[in-house]
């Protein structure tokens, strides 16, 4: 357990410069990334955040275990383009759904996206929202291209 942790804190880490490299990218479509409430695995989300900026996307990355006010405030003031939810286990996919009906009834809301291996197959949809399909990077692609 302790070795898992060395390694994710490790990788967070370099994922996180990582990010900070690629640096703000005015002029390309604004981007929140983040994980619902309770859920506390952001590997997947930052790498995300990062290949999104790195492909042009103005991302401004949220974190973990953020509150549905929070996400909402951050919409209200940003007018994103788009949103995207990280599911990172399968306790995390009640939260999850919870804040994407929340964001679907925000004025004017924003393409909503939903990722990660504890996301349910049926809901997405349902619910308005695009399932990431694939890996990050091809995640990131499609997502930047439905964009522009």
């Amino acid at each position: 357990m302790g070795g898992e942790h060395f390694v994710s804190a490790a990788v967070h880490r370099r994922l996180s410069r990582a990010f900070e490299a690629a640096g703000p990218q005015d002029g390309g479509p604004v981007v929140i990334v983040g994980l619902p409430p309770g859920a506390m695995h952001e590997l997947g989300s930052l790498a995300l955040a990062t290949c999104l900026r790195r492909l042009g996307a103005d991302v401004r990355y949220l974190g973990r275990d953020l509150p549905v006010t929070s996400w909402t405030h951050a919409v209200e003031q940003l007018r994103p383009a788009a949103v995207t939810v990280s599911v990172p286990v399968a306790s995390d996919d009640a939260s999850a759904r919870v804040l994407v009906e929340v964001l679907a009834r925000t004025p004017d809301p924003p393409a909503i996206y939903v990722g990660g291996r504890g996301c349910g197959t049926d809901w997405p949809e349902e619910l308005g929202a695009t399932r990431l399909e694939g890996g990050v990077v091809e995640a990131a692609r499609s997502m930047v291209a439905e964009l522009r």
